[in-house]
């Protein structure tokens, strides 16, 4: 019998990138063949960007981004996500972190305005705080005693030396412990300015309604 052929996968091959006047790089990249659209904001950050005595800051801060802002309490924005089906989620790395979401097209207005609000106007709230770094400190342990976990950290120490690659994201319980509210709150000041800023519009998305959407906020 003659083997079945699977379709290749259609990939997307055209961006579009642009800086707006106050210097926040935007980069489109429309694909209509299924009705939703994704958005995300970007900023460099990671341990380069750190204190070593207070490692793990940019995955806290990352997270917090997609909890309570000045908008919306961490309930209101879980509801609003819920209600549109949607992806919404935190990502942090050694060299970067953000916010990014991901719906049905008809529901991009209403997630760029979360994904906008989580970015410019957390609120880094001491309790929520708190219980997001104590979910960070017990990961911190648990991954002590994953071999596979050690071995990856120890190919960082072995491959990258003192370059903040080696360094994990995540911190460690010790450093985790130092975190203050105040800390996120400065790093919030320093790393969220437009010249760091990066926003990502992709899928099958209105392109005048995402430019009303980047120069507004």
């Amino acid at each position: 019998s003659t083997p079945s052929v699977r379709p290749a996968a259609v990939v997307p091959d055209r961006f579009e990138v642009m800086t707006l006047e106050n210097g926040v790089r935007v980069v489109l990249q429309p694909d209509s063949s299924i009705p939703k659209a994704a958005v995300g904001v970007f900023l460099a950050a990671g341990p380069a960007y750190e204190q070593a005595a207070t490692r793990g800051t940019t995955g806290l801060f990352a997270t917090l981004l997609a909890r309570d802002t000045f908008r919306r309490t961490k309930e209101e924005v879980s509801l609003a996500v819920d209600a549109m089906g949607a992806t919404f989620t935190e990502m942090a790395s050694q060299l970067s972190c953000g916010l990014w979401g991901e719906a049905l097209s008809s529901d991009f207005g209403a997630l760029s305005e979360l994904v906008a609000d989580g970015v410019l106007g957390p609120k880094f709230l001491p309790a929520t705080m708190e219980l997001e770094r104590a979910a960070a400190i017990t990961a911190c342990k648990d991954a002590e005693d994953d071999i596979v976990e050690q071995a990856r950290l120890r190919l960082f120490r072995q491959f990258f030396g003192e370059h903040p690659l080696a360094i994990d994201t995540q911190g460690n319980a010790t450093t985790l412990a130092r975190i203050q509210a105040a800390d996120l709150g400065a790093a919030h000041q320093a790393w969220v300015v437009a010249g760091n800023l990066v926003v990502g519009i992709a899928g099958d998305f209105d392109r005048r309604q995402a430019l009303e959407f980047v120069q507004a906020r």
